[in-house]
């Protein structure tokens, strides 16, 4: 008799939601083999839906992907070597999720690496220590060195849970499970300073010369990309290009092509990284003089043109200068990636183009014949030498090398390197000073849009004003005591939406003529102003050219579940502005057009239902409720006198004022949120509910908060974190549930006249379980019954048979079937399988599960 496989499900899903997960075989090789890391890519939601296909173990990827790296500590002796390394003993390692092999002093210990970090990092470094009597022989009977301790970050992985080739299974360490921490500890700099990637330890003194971006690329032509294709070397050259001239990001692209591993949007995601945040020495052109020389690198010969001037290059000195040619009406920005077309922006009005820089016609997008005549005369003096404007503009596209549309950013509020740049369309405050959109230096683009609407120099909302406005908005009657700090919160975190690190979507949601839309009138229009788009009845396709590369607030109503694709389009959308994904969109030209999703979204609908754990773990539902009518008045009343004309300039001002307060306080609150929810799912919900409520204290105060102040503050305002809608037991089959009740059925009233042209199911069991006592109720039940679906006195009967609930379930995992071992999870659900009961009329009996009404109601 077989071992049954152990369900790993529980920890899967106590797992953080950056982890990445790899199948894992148990030889503890990846079963996808080659290509691997490119394969398996599974969230941990994704991982524990795997029941009986589920692997024999799971490694945790590392890595940019995940964010993570992985500390193995692997054979007798680590301790010594660790120390010796480090200048550290490993207690001094904060607490953080481990786990062993069982094997005595082996363990894996799992680390969150900050972003500054990721561009100077070593693939994976290893610390060995002499071969003992009793280790282990390596090939062919040799005494190799062996491995105490590593480190593992970009491409690899370390296996977390399952079976173990010689002790039978892994365990999470005592007190270290993802159970007892819900997030990785951060990885101490003094750790990871043993994984950086440095200057060649061999490469010699090299004096720097004006003319080094010509000698880095001639030595480039001499390095062999494939006897340099490790992770930390291909690292090293880069980091070394990017310190001698930051304009050779296309000479490293060309000459990373032919590694195996090569990609593209990777060089420049590093290359964006390159000189920020580096601890260590960097690795310059020294490094490439040294690789150079063993590929048969030789200095050119070079004079001396005047006495006291910078020995050059006989080449560099005959080429014309970047010096002295005027101050054009555009700045190239780089080729495309096919090397086509050249990519350029205008300087007076920002936009951003392409032109065939190889065709002179072209070149008058450029800047007018005046220009070009005033630095390329003709021979004759009455006329432009074209070739030699052509190629002046394509040798300023060959310094600029190839650019990416993903580093181009729309509206709204960004971190460059540190400075809070505010993009307001047409201009860019950058650190509170106003300039032209093309005179802003960075790895971005700022691209010209519509102007906004916003007069950047009005007064920011004092904390009294701001404090006004909460007060206001908490008495317009809400369901939840901390509704209204969503609605606020969420308001200014969309003002921020560039430069947080999660952007949680909020739904507003109330029961039919209960004052949903009040909330975009009386809160967020006047708050927002021109920082927000306001549409109903959209699609997913029609938000994303809306705003594109724009951070800004996006607010769709009529978001109705029933509407199937496009409710659950958008809902995709906020899952993706959620985490910043970049999304890939073709163009007319036959390039990709790839852009983050950085906007703020909120949803308004009646049916507001989150089928995917994976949207209701990155949003937020509050709920309206009525007042009555001489309440609601006062409530009116107040919001408007709080909000007068001018409150959205005033408060977009607030918010770029002390960005880097809400994010400070943003981390403050995901500390203390995830402290009290607890960790595995539930403990997610802190990097939700983080950016709302540090959005809303912003509103109230511009102090910096400490994570005492901050528990203090939730409590005063009447935080729970026990009521928060954190996923338990039945959490499928309640998603299940209302996706059924949500479903828009067509519907004609009893008298014929279309006077609702649609109902949700709710709406119709409430109509049929009445009976005779309602004129539509035989009409209600008849369309229920095609459904599947019956609705009696006692309780609500829905068939087992997935061919009638297609129409609701199909594209879900509860269709063919799925939904019936969900339903009966639910509290209070019954099953008789050998009962059957006749759904509708002239229907034969067939098997079904019954629900109580209080599970509707």
């Amino acid at each position: 008799m077989s071992t049954p496989k152990p369900d790993h499900r529980a920890d899967l899903l106590a797992l953080p939601s950056d982890c990445r997960l790899v199948r894992v075989g148990p030889n503890k090789r990846p079963q996808a083999g080659d290509g691997w890391f490119d394969r398996d890519n599974f969230t941990p939601d994704e991982a524990a839906t795997l029941n009986g296909t589920a692997p024999p173990a799971w490694g945790v990827k590392t890595g940019p992907i995940s964010g993570q790296l992985v500390l193995d500590l692997d054979a007798p002796g680590w301790c010594e070597s660790f120390e010796e390394v480090t200048g550290h003993p490993i207690s001094d390692l904060p607490r953080t999720i481990a786990w062993t092999s069982s094997k005595p002093g082996r363990s894996g210990h799992l680390f969150t690496v900050h972003e500054e970090w990721w561009p100077y990092l070593a693939n994976r470094r290893s610390f060995t220590r002499p071969w003992r009597e009793g280790d282990p022989l390596g090939e062919g009977g040799k005494k190799s060195p062996v491995t105490v301790w590593e480190l593992r970050w970009d491409r690899h992985q370390s296996v977390v849970m399952g079976v173990h080739p010689e002790t039978g299974s892994y365990r999470w360490l005592p007190g270290r499970s993802p159970h007892d921490i819900s997030d990785p500890a951060v990885a101490p700099d003094w750790l990871l300073q043993a994984l950086l990637v440095q200057e060649h330890p061999d490469a010699p003194v090299v004096v720097p010369t004006a003319e080094d971006a010509g000698r880095a690329v001639a030595m480039l032509e001499r390095v062999d990309p494939v006897a340099n294709s490790t992770y930390s070397e291909w690292l090293r050259v880069g980091m070394a290009l990017h310190h001698t001239d930051p304009g050779l990001l296309a000479a490293w692209v060309e000459w990373s092509r032919p590694m195996a591993t090569f990609d593209e949007a990777e060089c420049l995601a590093k290359w964006e990284g390159f000189g920020k945040g580096h601890k260590g020495k960097q690795a310059t052109i020294a490094t490439l003089h040294y690789l150079a020389k063993a590929g048969g690198y030789r200095e050119p010969k070079r004079q001396q043109s005047t006495p006291g001037e910078t020995f050059r290059d006989e080449a560099a000195a005959a080429a014309p200068a970047a010096e002295g040619e005027g101050n054009p009406p555009f700045t190239v920005v780089g080729w495309d990636t096919k090397r086509e077309q050249v990519w350029y922006q205008h300087r007076q009005t920002g936009q951003l183009a392409q032109i065939r820089a190889q065709q002179k016609s072209n070149l008058l997008q450029l800047a007018p014949v005046r220009h070009w005549e005033s630095l390329f005369p003709n021979k004759s003096g009455n006329g432009v030498d074209w070739t030699a404007a052509c190629s002046y503009v394509i040798d300023l596209a060959n310094r600029a090398g190839v650019f990416y549309p993903a580093a181009v950013r729309g509206r709204g509020v960004w971190l460059d390197s540190g400075r809070v740049v505010w993009h307001l369309g047409n201009r860019l405050e950058v650190d509170g000073l106003e300039i032209p959109l093309a005179d802003h230096r960075s790895g971005h683009t700022y691209a010209a849009r519509q102007p906004l609407p916003i007069d950047r120099a009005a007064a920011a909302l004092t904390d009294a004003e701001g404090q006004r406005i909460l007060l206001a908005v908490a008495a317009m009657g809400w369901t939840g005591p901390i509704d209204h700090l969503a609605v606020l919160g969420w308001a200014v975190c969309t003002v921020a939406a560039g430069a947080i690190p999660k952007r949680t979507g909020v739904q507003v949601t109330s029961r039919s003529a209960s004052g949903k839309t009040t909330v975009t009138d009386l809160v967020w229009r006047p708050l927002l102003g021109g920082a927000g788009e306001y549409r109903s009845a959209s699609t997913e396709a029609g938000i994303r050219q809306l705003l594109g590369p724009d951070a800004l607030a996006v607010v769709v109503d009529e978001t109705e579940a029933g509407e199937g694709r496009r409710r659950e389009g958008m809902l995709r959308l906020m899952r993706h502005s959620y985490d910043g994904t970049t999304i890939d969109r073709g163009t007319t030209h036959g390039e990709a057009l790839a852009f983050p999703v950085r906007f703020g979204m909120a949803l308004i609908a009646i049916n507001a239902t989150t089928p995917e754990a994976a949207d209701a773990n990155r949003m937020v539902t509050v709920t309206r409720q009525h007042l009555p009518a001489s309440a609601w008045e006062a409530a009116r009343g107040e919001l408007q006198a709080a909000m007068p004309s001018g409150t959205d300039d005033r408060f977009n001002r607030r918010v770029v004022d002390h960005l880097h307060t809400l994010l400070a306080n943003v981390s403050t609150f995901q500390v203390v949120v995830g402290r009290q929810i607890g960790g595995g799912v539930a403990g997610r919900l802190g990097d939700t509910w983080a950016p709302l409520l540090a959005g809303a204290y912003l509103l109230t105060s511009a102090a910096v908060l400490t994570e005492a102040q901050a528990v203090a503050w939730l409590a005063e305002n009447g935080w729970d974190a026990a009521e928060l809608d954190a996923p338990d037991g039945d959490e499928e089959g309640v998603r299940l549930l209302e996706r059924i009740l949500a479903y828009q059925v067509p519907w004609h009233s009893g008298d014929g006249k279309a006077d609702i042209p649609r109902r949700s199911v709710r709406q119709l069991v409430e109509v049929a379980r009445q009976e005779m006592a309602h004129r539509d109720a035989e009409g209600a039940a008849l369309a229920l019954g095609q459904l599947g679906i019956k609705a009696t006195t006692s309780r609500l009967v829905i068939a087992n048979s997935h061919a009638q609930l297609a129409p609701i379930l199909n594209g879900t995992r509860w269709a063919d079937g799925g939904h019936v071992p969900r339903l009966r999870d639910l509290p209070g659900a019954e099953y008789d399988s050998k009962r059957k009961v006749r759904i509708s009329k002239g229907s034969p009996p067939e098997r079904a599960t019954y629900l109580p009404w209080e599970r509707i109601e």
